[in-house]
């Protein structure tokens, strides 16, 4: 999806089981050079919602303001990643949804989201 001059917002649901770890994050994107608008922006945070209290966290938030050449797509890590340990890793409780919620806007196009968990 590309984004206008107005901001989007796609929400990706995680469907990851319980009991299984969440390593690491990845939203991949580019951007068009030929978009009329001002500087493309986007931004991405995991939502956990506690289902027991109905409380929203927002954790691993990261936003770039940066363009990225013609016919490129890259991939940013929302969580920390020091070679093949992650210490931001953790395990998928039963009663939490998870979704990775993802704004743009000024030609900014988003290809998805990936995870890696065990």
């Amino acid at each position: 999806m590309v984004a206008s001059d107005e901001q989007c917002i796609l929400k990706f649901p995680l469907t990851i089981p319980m009991g299984h770890t969440i390593q690491q994050i990845f939203v991949s994107y580019g951007t068009d050079s030929l978009y009329p608008g001002g500087a493309p922006y986007i931004a991405a945070m995991l939502a956990t919602v506690d289902l027991n209290v109905h409380s929203e966290n927002l954790d691993f938030m990261w936003s770039s303001t940066s363009s990225v050449p013609d016919g490129t797509i890259v991939s940013h890590k929302l969580m920390a990643q020091v070679g093949k340990t992650y210490p931001d890793q953790f395990a998928v409780a039963s009663n939490t949804t998870y979704q990775v919620l993802v704004q743009f806007e000024h030609g900014v196009i988003v290809y998805g989201v990936s995870v890696v968990y065990n």
